[in-house]
């Protein structure tokens, strides 16, 4: 796994936060889901104030109720919906290390979830380090794709995109036309600026990557033109989020620009994992042949989500190359 970058202090946190109510990180390991999913599993995105917090979970009362089913003003988090555990450690006393604790003196965004045996009352988030959002003086340390890829987003910006994007993975006619507007004029007012890198404008950088984000879910074909600057961008993070976009949009005009950047050889091996997940998502199985000729030359380059390896997340599964990658896809499409 590559290393991070040199970033500047307030980047460096949001790339690899570990909370502190994890477990000791070198034993207990789990594979974190990527926020699509965590958001799919939801059924309510609010934002609360902690009351009390234990080894238990806490207690929360609702400040902002943003998206999904209505919860009631006060109620416990006591788990986790989609804790994939790689290696866990337990305490003298047999019980699991982890703990659900969070600080009375912030305030959060939730991605709540409930199975079927969870008592009223009580709600669950996804894992220990993602399916919530702490509110910060400066905004939001917000997910948009993954826990490993955060960004410090402002609080209207963060609602707003988050809720237009909850209610259109559970349902896209529940996004109302106005709500769907504003999240589309992020386009015409962030991705016609020149691409920044977090170094050279680091407020334009987490704007420009919460478009991208949600380019995935609201862009159109004729709004392709726009990610052009991003995909040929230096930078691996707009290249990551930039083919994610391109993704989102399924039409030829995607596919075949979605191919032409993993035949590209200066391009970021990760958003080019991104690309092959891309073509995947949009299952168009005509591409194939393409696939298997790019196959030979494809990167071998060690990829991932790099980081702290005594972060609990270097469970989470990633292809280790490019090469990788297009053969699971291939023999995927293959074995239908």
């Amino acid at each position: 796994m590559r290393p991070l970058p040199c970033l500047p202090p307030a980047w460096i946190g949001l790339l690899t936060t570990i909370v502190s109510f994890c477990a000791p990180a070198s034993a207990t390991t789990w594979d974190e889901p990527w926020h699509e999913d965590v958001v799919r599993n939801a059924v309510s995105f609010v934002q609360v104030d902690v009351l009390e917090s234990d080894a238990e979970g806490f207690r929360a009362r609702l400040v902002k109720h943003l998206a999904g089913e209505t919860t009631p003003a006060e109620f416990r988090v006591t788990g986790f919906s989609m804790l994939r555990i790689g290696s866990m450690t337990m305490s003298a006393d047999g019980h699991s290390e982890l703990s659900l604790q969070f600080n009375p003196q912030l305030r959060y965004y939730l991605f709540l979830a409930r199975e079927a045996d969870t008592p009223p009352g009580e709600y669950l988030v996804a894992t220990p380090t993602t399916g919530w959002a702490k509110v910060v003086d400066d905004g939001v340390h917000a997910t948009y794709r993954h826990s490993y890829h955060q960004a410090l987003v402002p609080e209207d910006l963060y609602e707003a995109s988050q809720s237009a994007i909850f209610r259109h993975l559970h349902d896209p006619s529940s996004v109302e036309a106005q709500e769907r507007e504003a999240v589309r004029r992020l386009f015409a007012t962030l991705l016609t600026q020149e691409p920044r890198d977090v170094q050279e404008d680091a407020d334009l950088f987490f704007r420009q990557h919460v478009a991208l984000e949600c380019f995935r879910y609201f862009g159109e074909e004729d709004d392709l033109p726009l990610l052009e600057p991003f995909l040929a961008c230096s930078g691996w993070h707009v290249q990551i989020s930039a083919v994610r976009a391109l993704a989102g949009v399924d039409c030829e005009e995607s596919r075949a620009r979605l191919l032409e950047f993993l035949r590209a050889s200066d391009r970021d091996p990760f958003a080019q994992v991104m690309a092959v997940w891309g073509l995947r998502r949009q299952d168009d199985r005509s591409v194939l042949p393409r696939l298997k000729e790019l196959l030979p030359t494809a990167s071998e380059r060690e990829t991932g989500f790099g980081g702290n390896i005594m972060d609990p997340r270097i469970g989470t599964r990633f292809p280790d190359s490019v090469k990788v990658a297009l053969e699971k896809l291939i023999r995927e499409w293959e074995a239908d």
